[in-house]
């Protein structure tokens, strides 16, 4: 009998603890089973709303520190749903302008100092970095990257590297993803380093079209800031909004600007990522000979219809008898031909091959506008334009300003041709 009660012992303790080691088992398998479902959970509705993300690089920290801004700017930007990395002027070097569209951002806010160097239509970029000879040698040969010098500059004054649209296509590493760059520095819409932001996969691209103070600018900024993320207004809208709300640089005139034009009706959704929000037919496809329409008539190049520019052409005399013609590019879509034709100005022209007549009304070698109207202040070829009026078949159909440094900037429309600004014939001596 004892040994029957042993054995009876023996077996129902080991279904005891069978049971026991069953029972931990599987709670171990329901609590990794809901560990894996929670974490697929959380990826799920990180996927559903990724957060968006903004760079703010002040190079200005370092000569025209504003705190005040960079809290404003952080706050806009935080409830708005954009976490925010901040780079203060020491940070701001070739490293990090290199490396810059690696890190995926959304928005970004260059608050930096730049020069624009006329005789080489280069603008630079500033970075803290004090120049060197021999650093960066194959770059600094290549023009990617430059000295830059704060203005005026006397003999002994620090040099700093500065970088210009050559580094930004050919250096930077990566692509930008459908990025806004918003560059509050001067003349950041002159000639090339918008395209080349552009280029490298920026969406859009903000900046001024002159020199501005940093005071300005930092309220421009804010303001569009609020009208672009608080109030979700299009890019056109925004932009707009913000000039009407802050008027003009009052030093300079300077006007802020957007590029390409075709991005006016791009805004920011919830989460932070540029989307185009509807296409808008243009207003005008035809017009009246003589008459121009008013949305024509009061536009800077590249900007909105604002309504504070006149649309009155004031030519200097010296200027006028300085220029004798200019040439034009044609292209022929069907053939898929270019040629090239010259035009004395204020004459016409028949263009070979077509049904199309372009008259041509006046050139400006420094397209300058402000509200007291469109001028040239020098003779030096900043931003030559030429304004004209084309017909087809006896209809006017275009009258505007052609620019050889933004050829598509509100540009002639035609399904089989395309006509832009190629060059400029001084008048002889």
């Amino acid at each position: 009998m004892n040994g029957e009660k042993k054995i009876l012992l023996t077996k129902k303790s080991t279904y005891g603890i069978i049971s026991i080691v069953f029972v931990c088992v599987v709670a171990f398998f329901l609590f990794l089973s809901n560990l894996i479902q929670s974490n697929q959970t959380t990826r799920l509705n990180s996927s559903k709303a990724p957060q968006a993300r903004a760079a703010i690089v002040d190079h200005l920290s370092l000569s025209y520190p504003n705190p005040a801004f960079v809290k404003e700017c952080t706050a806009i930007l935080n409830e708005t749903g954009f976490t925010v990395d901040y780079y203060k002027g020491e940070e701001v070097t070739v490293e990090l302008f290199r490396n810059l569209p690696q890190h995926s951002y959304d928005l970004i806010v260059l608050r930096v100092h730049s020069a624009y160097v006329h005789k080489r239509r280069f603008l630079d970029i500033f970075t803290s970095e004090p120049y060197s000879k021999k650093r960066y040698v194959y770059e600094q040969l290549r023009d990617r990257i430059r000295a830059a010098a704060y203005q005026p500059y006397r003999d002994g004054d620090p040099l700093y590297f500065g970088i210009t649209s050559k580094f930004v296509q050919a250096s930077m590493k990566g692509k930008f993803k459908d990025t806004l760059i918003l560059m509050m520095g001067c003349n950041g819409l002159k000639y090339d380093m918008a395209q080349a932001f552009l280029e490298k996969g920026a969406r859009v691209y903000i900046g001024w079209n002159g020199p501005v103070t940093a005071p300005y600018t930092d309220k421009a900024t804010i303001s569009l800031l609020k009208n672009l993320l608080t109030k979700r207004k299009t890019i056109e809208e925004a932009v707009t909004g913000t000039m009407k709300e802050i008027g003009w640089e009052p030093g300079y005139e300077s006007l802020l600007l957007f590029l390409p034009s075709s991005t006016g009706n791009y805004a920011f959704f919830a989460n932070g990522k540029i989307a185009k929000l509807a296409v808008r037919k243009d207003q005008v496809s035809r017009i009246t000979p003589g008459v121009e329409p008013p949305e024509m008539s009061k536009r800077h190049p590249d900007m909105p219809l604002i309504g504070k520019v006149s649309d009155d052409v004031a030519i200097p005399e010296e200027i006028e008898r300085r220029w004798k013609a200019i040439v034009i590019k044609v292209t022929y879509k069907d053939a898929g031909d270019t040629k090239k034709y010259t035009i004395d100005l204020k004459s016409k022209f028949a263009i070979p091959g077509s049904k199309l007549k372009i008259h041509v009304e006046n050139f400006l070698p420094d397209l300058s506008m402000s509200p007291k109207g469109i001028t040239s202040p020098s003779n030096e070829t900043r931003n030559p334009a030429a304004r004209v009026i084309i017909y087809d078949d006896e209809e006017a159909v275009f009258r505007g300003w052609l620019f050889k440094f933004y050829p598509e900037v509100h540009p002639f429309k035609h399904p089989r041709y395309s006509i832009i600004l190629d060059d400029y014939i001084p008048a002889p001596l």
